[in-house]
């Protein structure tokens, strides 16, 4: 038989010994291509063994970006839309031709839809606000209160869980981590352990200020942001139309960030710029 086989092997980390035994497929099996994945990089790392070089391929995938939302609605039209709009091309091209009214309603509708519910995609694919609110619940639950405590043996529950939600208040601001530590009471060294867990089980992402000194770079308060926005706003308890909310401007700055992280190249660094008096540029490609 010259055909060739592809296998499917979620959450990769719950196998005692993965590195042998993904080694074993790959050199005694030439027809078999093997596609893993996992929902925590950190205990990934931790159950690998052997680094595997020469025989895998990583990939980090982020929930869908607002385009990716638009091909899973269906929305050809509006691709098209996005890709004539495109601000790079207006300004190449000095576009004058005002879109369509229409087509900036229903964009606009979508936009809102995706700021709320976020970007999974089991989420994106169901019909109704309610039904949206309910599975966001169960992933929240699931895998935020339940599977990542169980994975890391988190000792303080009610400390991490209260942590997720003040950090869900503060997408776009300051992390302070001292003023965190009170909060939650809890040691700093803890603190940090909990934001490094959050980060690689791709709940939020620390973003560092630009410095030409590298070593400011490393001790200046990062900003937080969440890499779904649905999943932030269940556990804010907030998935309300923008219109109605104080929170709508972080929303949309924490919109830029997801597709912006979501587009790097492997040799880009995502950073925010601030002066002392409080200027701030948000994102900066490095």
């Amino acid at each position: 038989m010259n055909h060739k086989f592809m296998f499917f092997l979620d959450e990769i980390q719950y196998l005692e010994n993965p590195s042998n035994f993904l080694k074993l497929l790959h050199d005694h099996y030439k027809k078999i291509k093997t596609v893993c994945s996992g929902s925590s990089t950190l205990d990934i790392r931790r159950k690998f063994k052997d680094s595997l070089v020469g025989r895998k391929i990583v990939f980090e995938l982020y929930p869908l970006t607002f385009k990716e939302f638009l091909r899973f609605k269906k929305k050809n039209n509006l691709l098209d839309f996005l890709a004539q709009y495109s601000i790079i091309k207006i300004i190449n091209e000095k576009q004058s031709e005002a879109p369509l009214p229409i087509v900036l309603t229903e964009l606009e509708i979508l936009l809102h839809e995706y700021i709320r519910f976020g970007g999974y995609p089991a989420v994106a694919k169901m019909d109704g606000d309610n039904k949206k609110r309910v599975l966001l619940n169960e992933i929240y639950q699931t895998y935020v209160r339940r599977d990542i405590n169980q994975l890391f043996s988190i000792e303080n529950v009610s400390a991490f869980n209260r942590l997720v939600g003040l950090l869900g208040f503060q997408i776009g601001q300051l992390v302070n981590l001292q003023e965190l530590s009170i909060n939650i009471s809890s040691a700093r060294q803890t603190l940090q352990n909990y934001l490094f867990i959050l980060e690689n089980t791709f709940i939020i992402k620390l973003l560092y200020p630009f410095y030409t000194n590298k070593r400011k770079e490393l001790v200046k308060m990062p900003k937080v942001y969440f890499l779904d926005s649905g999943l932030r706003n269940q556990i804010v308890k907030n998935t309300t139309t923008l219109n109605q909310r104080s929170d709508a401007g972080a929303l949309v700055e924490n919109f830029a960030f997801q597709q912006i992280i979501a587009n790097l190249r492997i040799d880009e660094y995502l950073k925010f710029w601030r002066t002392q008096s409080g200027n701030e540029v948000d994102f900066v490609i490095e």
